[in-house]
Order: structure tokens, then C-alpha cells, then sequence
């Protein structure tokens, strides 16, 4: 039994359909690979002690602007779930001289947050205490090489700036 030229055609169809089927797969199969591979990275490129530096640009008192303090972090990950303490290691008034808080009492701080693997982005928040009151500060990060860098905004004196977390 002869096959006819429809029926041929069908046939062709069919498996040109399935190739392009086969070759989607696939390239989903690779792209979602690299995309573990790159999450694990960045998971991995979070874990660790690092030094937290926030440099104050907008802030309600004049004498506090370009203020920097100082923090110590662990971070851990679980997911994309980001957890940690740290405590303050000092600060530097504008024009001044960096001061470390050595011999105070540093109160430990627990943190919480998120990653983003898609954008390779860190957002964390943190609850302090000092002088009896609390303040709550939130960072924004992205990745870059060996460090994040980004932005900060606390509810101590309505202040806000530039955020850092480099390795220890």
C-alpha cells in the first residue's frame, strides 16, 4: 500500500513538530539548570560575617547628614529567606573621625529579609536598640562583585542613604 503525498506531508508534520518539541524541552531543561546554578551561587555569595556600612544622606538633623556607622552581620540562608544578627561595630560624624564602640555595650540585632534570584537583589531589615529607644532600619541591595551595595531607609530620625555589605 502506496502512502499518499497528504498523508506523507502529515507524517513530516508531525515529526518536525516533535523535534521542535524535543528542542524546547531541552533548552528549558539548560535554562532552568543555570538558573539553580546561578541561584546557588547567590545564595552562597550571601552567606557569611559581613561589615554593614550606611553612609546617611537625607536625614531631619543637619549635623547627622553623611553620618556612617558601622555593623558586623551573619547572614544565613534558607530558600531565599535571609536570616542573621549582627551589632554595631561604631560610627563617623561627618568630618570626623571614625570611632568604634569599643567597650560599650553593643546590643546584638536579629535580621530578616529576602532574596530576589531573578534580579540578584537583597532586601533586610533590622530592629536596633540604643539609648532605650528602637529604631528599625530596611536595605535594599544588589549584587555586585564580592559585595552589595544599595540603599537604606530607618525610622531614626526619618533618616535614609547609602547602604553596603562587604565580606569581613
Amino acid at each position: 500500500m502506496e502512502e499518499s503525498a497528504s498523508t506523507k506531508k502529515f507524517t513530516s508534520k508531525k515529526i518536525l513538530g516533535g523535534i521542535a518539541t524535543l528542542f524546547t524541552l531541552v533548552g528549558t531543561i539548560i535554562t532552568v539548570a543555570a538558573r539553580m546554578h546561578n541561584g546557588d551561587a547567590i545564595l552562597r555569595a550571601v552567606e557569611g560575617t559581613w561589615t554593614l556600612k550606611t553612609q546617611t544622606e537625607n536625614i531631619r538633623e543637619a549635623r547627622f547628614r553623611d553620618m556612617e556607622l558601622r555593623y558586623r552581620v551573619n547572614l544565613t540562608v534558607d530558600g531565599t529567606h535571609v536570616t542573621g544578627n549582627g551589632y554595631k561595630l561604631g560610627e563617623k560624624l561627618a568630618g570626623g573621625k571614625y570611632r568604634p564602640d569599643e567597650g560599650k555595650t553593643r546590643p546584638p540585632f536579629d535580621i530578616a529579609g529576602n532574596l530576589d534570584l531573578n534580579s540578584d537583589s537583597l532586601e533586610v531589615w533590622f530592629t536596633e536598640e540604643q539609648g532605650g529607644e528602637q529604631s528599625t532600619t530596611d536595605l535594599k541591595l544588589e549584587k555586585n562583585v564580592g559585595s552589595w551595595a544599595g540603599t537604606f531607609k530607618s525610622d531614626r530620625a526619618t533618616s535614609s542613604g547609602k547602604a553596603s555589605l562587604s565580606r569581613f
